[in-house]
């Protein structure tokens, strides 16, 4: 298991324990009773827990499972059950996402071209000194719609602002993020998946943004947390401070990865215009999925979007 799906898991029965349990650790105690497994499936169904965050938390179960191997084979069942029932349900939402991607993100579609936009309103906010939502969420906004192939949030609140000198002296380096300021690049070595290994240009006028933010916040981090900026922004932060600031500025609900997906979409009409024969579109497209650190059968499901963007 890599540090971050560990990282990942962690948060995951965190939530469970603060919202299910009072706070009190899982154990194997609290896990042998089927009634508590019962539990935690109706506070998901309750709180309408996004499938794939379901799947997330009953991975992180199991994985503290394995720990505990007096479970009674009746909870074990009821895990394994619900866990595949999860399964099946993403793929069924998937398939319907495929099929008809206009009924499923209608609601959370924005013109990108309106995004620079935003980016200047938030600008206009800020001040010499450092107001850490205001300064954070607009360099979020520039990086998203300055860079040629928006990342996830991950790869930017990972990242280390720094120079090649100070990184070359690392023994480490080649399990960190970094944002290299004297060459103006984003190292990407730790990420979600093995498309994520990457290294992302960074244009001038982002990076002008980028050095101007940490001359404020006098943090090592690309994105730090707001409440203490010796701390990088962690992804639930970064999730609500995205939306909040869609929600007010669009009245929509608008997350990192429907940015990006927006972006792909984009660009898959821009290509479809500029490059008619199948083979430079392919190989266009090949780049596309590399320099966003993802799969092409993932990008060609964003594509789908191509056509209500």
């Amino acid at each position: 298991m890599s540090t971050q799906t560990e990282k990942t898991y962690q948060t995951a029965l965190k939530r469970v324990s603060q919202n299910v349990f009072d706070g009190k650790k899982m154990t194997s105690t609290i896990l042998s009773n089927a009634e508590n497994i019962n539990k935690i499936f109706n506070w998901m169904d309750k709180e309408n827990i996004p499938l794939n965050s379901q799947k997330t938390i009953l991975s992180a179960i199991h994985s503290i499972t394995e720990e505990y191997t007096t479970l009674p084979k009746k909870v074990m069942a009821m895990l394994s059950k619900r866990f595949n029932a999860t399964k099946t349900a993403i793929k069924k939402e998937l398939n319907e996402e495929l099929n008809n991607p206009k009924e499923k993100y209608a609601e959370k579609i924005i013109n990108p071209d309106t995004l620079n936009e935003l980016k200047e309103k938030l600008k206009a906010e800020l001040k010499d000194i450092y107001q850490p939502t205001k300064d954070v969420r607009y360099l979020i906004i520039s990086l998203y719609t300055g860079i040629s192939a928006p990342c996830r949030p991950q790869d930017f609140y990972n990242s280390i602002v720094t120079t090649k000198e100070r990184i070359d002296a690392d023994p480490h380096k080649d399990e960190k993020n970094y944002l290299l300021m004297d060459e103006g690049i984003l190292i990407i070595n730790k990420g979600k998946t093995k498309n994520s290994r990457r290294t992302i240009p960074i244009p001038e006028d982002v990076l002008d943004d980028i050095i101007e933010f940490h001359r404020k916040s006098k943090s090592k981090w690309l994105i730090p947390a707001t409440q203490d900026n010796s701390e990088h922004m962690e992804q639930s932060a970064f999730t609500k401070l995205m939306q909040r600031t869609f929600k007010q500025h669009y009245g929509k609900n608008i997350s990192a990865s429907m940015l990006r997906k927006i972006h792909i979409s984009k660009i898959y009409k821009e290509i479809d215009k500029e490059f008619p024969e199948f083979d430079s579109i392919l190989k266009k497209l090949k780049e596309k999925a590399a320099a966003m650190g993802h799969a092409l059968t993932t990008q060609e499901i964003y594509a789908r979007l191509k056509n209500i963007v």
